[in-house]
């Protein structure tokens, strides 16, 4: 199953090299969020916020064909 995803602020050294910011990757059918950050070498407390085709979505979810991914860093402001 093919899966777009986009890193965020300091995540996106983990896009391999020459990449932009937008990646689909192939993945094997039932992979969860929690695996594809593995496939990343993303650690889980880095991946603070993770939207799921728009909406909120949690390490267990179990990703489907076309699904979009964003995933962001803890991020502060003032």
């Amino acid at each position: 199953m093919r899966v777009e995803v986009k890193l965020f602020a300091s995540l996106k050294k983990n896009y391999p090299s020459g990449m932009s910011d937008e990646r689909i990757m192939e993945l094997e059918s039932g992979t969860s969020i929690a695996r594809l950050l593995d496939l990343l070498d993303i650690r889980q407390k880095t991946a603070k916020i993770i939207l799921r085709n728009g909406r909120h979505a949690e390490l267990t979810d179990i990703l489907e064909d076309g699904d979009r991914l964003a995933i962001f860093p803890p991020i502060a402001g003032g």
